[in-house]
C-alpha cells in the first residue's frame, strides 16, 4: 500500500510534464518565427505533390495492418480473416492516436485480438516483435543513409548514427544467440519473460479489464517459446514489410517537402524520419505534439530548411496522420466491431 501511495506524487509529477510540455513548445515555436514567411509558405505550396504523398498514407497503414495479420496467423491461430485484422488495426490506430509511443494503439490491437481469439500473452509477443522489427528497421536505414548526408560531420548526426549501430547490432546479435544458443543458453528465455511480464503489468494496469483474460489462459497458453529459430524462416517477408512502411513514410515526407519548393534529395527525410520514430516513442507528450515541430525545425534546419518551412512540414504531416485517424473513425462508424474500451 505505501508501495502505491508513493507513485501517486511521481505519477502526479509525469501528468503534469506530460500535459505542460506541447504547449510550452508550440508557445516558444510560435514567439520565434516570423508568422508572415510561415503564411507565405503555406500559400506557396504545390498541391499535387502534398496529395500525393497524403494518399501515401492510408498504404502505410494498411501494409502496417498486413504485417500484423501475418504475424498473427504465423504465431496465435492460422485462421485469423484479413478482414478482422484490417478493421482493428485502422480503428486502433484512431483509438490510440493521443497515446505516447503508439501505446494506446497497441493496447486496443491486443485486446481486440484477445477477445475475439484468446491468447493475451501471445498477442502481447506479437506487439513486442513488431516494435524490435521497427527499431531494427530504422537503425539500419539510419546507418545506410548517414553517409549520404552532406553534413555528416555534425556532431548530433554522427552520436545519432553511433546509437543506430548500438542498437541494430545488439538486436541481431540477440536474435543471432537466440536462434543457435536459446535452449542452452536460459538468460534468453529469462529475459524475453521479463519483458513480457513488464508488458503484461503496464496493460493490467490500464483501463482494460485483463484479469478475466489472464484467468482463462491455460499453462500451455502462458508458455511462450523464445526460440527464435521458429520465427527465423517468416523475417525476410517480416523485415520486407518494415522495410516497405519506413520507405514508403520516408517517401510521403519527400514529395511534401517538394510542395514546400524546398529541393532536398531523398536519403534527408530517408535519414531524418526513423530518427524521428525513435524520438517519438518517448513518452513525454500526447500524440508527439509540441516535440514533433520542435524535431522537425531542429534535424530539417540542420540540412537548410528555414523554421517556418519545417514548422509547416510537421503540421503537413501531421494531416496526413490525421487523415489515417479520420478513416479509422469512419471504420468505427461502420464496422460491428464491439466496444472494447470500458
Amino acid at each position: 500500500m505505501s508501495e502505491i501511495k508513493s507513485r501517486k506524487p511521481w505519477r502526479l509529477i509525469q501528468k503534469i510534464f506530460y500535459y505542460t510540455i506541447p504547449p510550452v513548445i508550440l508557445v516558444y515555436i510560435f514567439m520565434n518565427i516570423d508568422i508572415n514567411s510561415f503564411f507565405a509558405a503555406l500559400k506557396n505550396i504545390e498541391l499535387k505533390y502534398y496529395l500525393l504523398g497524403l494518399a501515401l498514407y492510408p498504404l502505410i497503414i494498411s501494409i502496417g495492418a498486413y504485417r500484423w495479420y501475418y504475424l498473427k496467423r504465423k504465431m496465435i491461430n492460422p485462421v485469423i480473416p484479413l478482414s478482422f485484422s484490417m478493421t482493428n488495426y485502422w480503428i486502433g490506430r484512431t483509438v490510440g492516436f493521443l497515446a505516447p509511443g503508439s501505446i494506446g494503439w497497441d493496447i486496443y490491437r491486443i485486446i481486440a485480438a484477445t477477445k475475439k481469439y484468446g491468447g493475451l500473452i501471445k498477442n502481447t509477443f506479437v506487439a513486442v516483435i513488431e516494435k524490435l522489427l521497427g527499431l531494427t528497421v530504422c537503425s539500419l536505414i539510419i546507418i545506410v543513409a548517414f553517409p549520404f548526408l552532406d553534413i555528416s560531420s555534425h556532431d548530433v548526426l554522427n552520436r545519432i548514427s553511433i546509437f543506430a549501430y548500438i542498437i541494430f547490432f545488439s538486436l541481431v546479435a540477440t536474435v543471432a544467440i537466440g536462434s543457435l544458443f536459446s535452449k542452452r543458453f536460459a538468460f534468453i528465455s529469462k529475459i524475453a519473460s521479463r519483458v513480457q511480464k513488464s508488458l503484461l503489468d503496464k496493460l493490467q494496469h490500464s483501463r482494460f479489464k485483463l484479469s478475466e483474460y489472464l484467468g482463462q489462459e491455460t499453462g500451455k497458453d502462458r508458455e511462450i517459446n523464445y526460440n527464435f529459430r521458429k520465427i527465423l524462416p517468416d523475417i525476410p517477408v517480416l523485415l520486407v514489410l518494415s522495410f516497405t512502411i519506413q520507405l514508403g513514410i520516408s517517401f510521403a515526407i519527400y514529395l511534401i517537402i517538394k510542395s514546400l519548393n524546398y529541393d532536398l534529395p531523398y536519403y534527408v527525410p530517408l535519414f531524418v524520419a526513423p530518427v524521428l520514430t525513435f524520438i517519438f516513442l518517448l513518452p513525454i507528450s500526447f500524440g508527439s505534439l509540441g516535440i514533433r515541430e520542435g524535431a522537425y525545425i531542429f534535424f530539417y534546419g540542420i540540412f537548410g530548411m528555414d523554421q517556418e518551412a519545417a514548422l509547416l512540414l510537421s503540421f503537413l504531416t501531421l494531416s496526413g496522420a490525421l487523415f489515417t485517424v479520420i478513416i479509422g473513425a469512419i471504420v468505427i462508424q461502420v464496422s460491428s466491431v464491439k466496444k472494447i474500451i470500458e
